[in-house]
């Protein structure tokens, strides 16, 4: 019997498993503490992760993480997308996830000729969205994506109805802006929900001239209202759902486009 004692090899972590460790560890981060609103109108406030933090805890989990800015994209129309790539070494492996984003005001617009100030800023907010691909803040982004149309069930088109003589159509009345809490809470009483779609369906139509990004917003804003819509009236979160979808779909056919 030898007195050589058995020295067992570290078990090695396929580059998979590295990904999925990271993804874990990084979304599993409590973030609420550093969750900012950033205010884009009087409606529309959506959470916000200033760069800042992420840098720090990326810093102090994975210290010899880089990050890299990319050439950005120069659109026809003098907009700019900016690119970053964000490396991670774990062991032998080394992990990396990049991203886009566009140049935008302060309204979420896509500005044109952008200067060196809003070029630094969209910089800095490509690289929390590349850390979330890794999983820190993910949860922040969600419902930022919509369903493709064809997850979409069509609806059916209504009957035609025999032809009747027009009825004067009266003067719209403008849409109110509703508070801030009207606008993430939902609806009550017996027709807010009628109110609570139509308004939405308005508002991204409003935004959509400006990319699929700024109606993933107004669906990522509103998440709590449009899951209760899903609950307790399914008739109308796909109504929602189907305007919505056909509003990100077209936005980025415009977008390809220019």
């Amino acid at each position: 019997m030898s007195n050589e004692e058995d020295i067992k090899e570290p078990i090695k972590l396929t580059r998979e498993e590295a990904y999925k460790n990271v993804y874990v560890q990084l979304k599993n981060q409590d973030i609420a503490p550093w969750v900012e609103k950033k205010k884009v109108s009087a409606s529309f406030q959506p959470d916000f992760l200033s760069w800042t933090h992420v840098w720090e805890f990326l810093l102090q989990t994975y210290p010899e993480f880089e990050l890299e800015h990319l050439e950005p994209i120069k659109h026809d129309d003098g907009s700019m997308t900016v690119q970053c790539k964000l490396t991670i070494p774990v062991n032998e492996h080394i992990l990396v996830r990049t991203e886009r984003l566009y140049v935008m005001d302060n309204k979420m617009n896509a500005m044109k000729n952008p200067n060196g100030q809003a070029i630094n800023k969209a910089e800095k907010r490509c690289f929390v969205k590349c850390a979330a691909l890794f999983g820190l803040g993910i949860q922040l982004f969600t419902g930022e994506d919509l369903p493709e149309v064809d997850s979409v069930k069509p609806q059916p088109k209504p009957e035609a109805k025999p032809k009747t003589e027009p009825k004067p159509v009266s003067e719209p009345k403008p849409w109110p802006d509703p508070e801030p809490d009207e606008l993430f809470t939902g609806w009550s009483g017996p027709t807010g929900a009628e109110d609570y779609v139509e308004f939405l369906i308005k508002f991204a139509q409003q935004v959509a001239k400006d990319g699929p990004d700024s109606v993933r917003e107004i669906y990522s804003a509103n998440k709590q209202g449009i899951d209760r819509l899903e609950n307790e009236r399914p008739e109308l979160y796909k109504k929602l759902l189907n305007e919505m979808t056909n509003l990100t779909t077209n936005s980025q056919g415009d977008a390809g486009n220019e």
